[in-house]
């Protein structure tokens, strides 16, 4: 092997490579493996790859020429078909006609059109090309023009049968019917194991599309788990917020209530000069006081803003005719009340 690759010219990790492709391509030349690896780059990947593309029957997207299918040379499943060619002058003239006649006679015949496209993957190549004539070679092509024909037989693509030299569309078609039925068994192998692949390739698609519906369903049940356990969150704190503002307006309230209490003049002893005001709160509940008739509106709002019982916010009517007392714009004298009026307290916020 050191010798062989001593004349190929290889390195060691070329040799692996091509032993690798080898292995993984079933191609046993290694002069074909060292070309298709050449033509790559030595990229191992993108050379196996282009191989199972056209083992699929697949266009190449790593070549931008046609490339032929790599075979195996199986001699004892082949059959060789050859009609030998008349001698005519000039040699390469001859077998210039014989492909011209195989081109327009035979492979442009309707019916050979219909069949192989029918039956088979057709790809065509001259052998003036370094391809077509690695190809000729490679599948011990004697005379041309030359047919083969191809076919998966125990998971290799192997040369089943060859037709060499000219022949006619009848002889063409009677030749591909019968290569076709005596591999018609490895032929419905080979699509049992397509058919196989693409199920389970569906299934694992099904099973990939159901597993990321249940991860986005799981995702999405969590997603909706959290945003509640966060808003659950902020009403919590906002309502403990809300609690803390509440409690400290109404400690605000209580002192103002308190020191109101505080400055209020008190109360008068009965006599001349005073009367007896009525106040009815919004609750029900009804509020009491002596006041000199002199006292100013604003000491009858403070008596009432006092009282715990009283609204935060609020105005004083008379009953009738209906009117609003102003805070501290005058006396009680001057507002008109008399002992034993009943005056009527409002909550402006209700």
């Amino acid at each position: 092997m050191d010798l062989d690759d001593n004349a190929m010219g290889l390195t060691p990790e070329q040799t692996d490579k091509i032993l690798q492709f080898q292995d993984l391509t079933g191609i046993e030349d290694m002069s074909i493996c060292r070309d298709v690896l050449q033509r790559h780059q030595w990229d191992l990947e993108v050379a196996i790859q282009e191989q199972l593309n056209i083992r699929e029957g697949r266009p190449s997207v790593f070549a931008s020429e046609a490339r032929a299918p790599p075979v195996v040379h199986d001699h004892i499943a082949q059959q060789v078909f050859t009609d030998e060619p008349a001698d005519g002058p000039g040699g390469m003239r001859g077998l210039f006609s014989y492909v011209v006649n195989l081109v327009v006679n035979t492979l442009s015949d309707p019916e050979v059109i219909d069949y192989i496209n029918t039956h088979a993957l057709f790809w065509g190549c001259s052998v003036e090309s370094g391809e077509g004539w690695r190809v000729a070679q490679s599948v011990g092509g004697r005379r041309y023009p030359l047919l083969c024909v191809v076919c998966v037989r125990e998971h290799r693509m192997t040369v089943v049968a060859r037709s060499e030299g000219s022949c006619s569309p009848a002889q063409l078609l009677q030749r591909l019917r019968r290569v076709v039925a005596d591999n018609e068994p490895h032929l419905a192998a080979a699509r049992a194991d397509r058919v196989e692949r693409e199920v389970t390739a569906q299934l694992r698609a099904a099973q990939d599309e159901a597993y990321a519906e249940s991860l986005a369903a799981d995702q999405e049940k969590e997603r909706r788990r959290a945003a509640d356990r966060a808003a659950r969150i902020q009403q919590e704190h906002d309502d403990a917020m809300r609690k803390r503002s509440e409690e400290r307006r109404c400690q605000e309230v209580l002192e103002a209530r308190k020191a109101t209490a505080a400055r209020l003049p008190p109360e008068p002893a009965p006599g001349e000069g005073t009367v007896v005001l009525l106040l009815r709160l919004p609750s029900g509940d009804r509020l009491t006081r002596r006041f000199q008739i002199e006292q100013n509106t604003q000491d009858l709002y403070d008596f009432v803003f006092s009282n715990p019982l009283s609204p935060e916010e609020f105005e004083i009517t008379t009953n009738f005719p209906k009117r609003v007392l102003i805070r501290g714009a005058y006396n009680l004298f001057e507002a008109g009340l008399k002992d034993r009026d009943v005056l009527f307290v409002n909550d402006m916020n209700a």
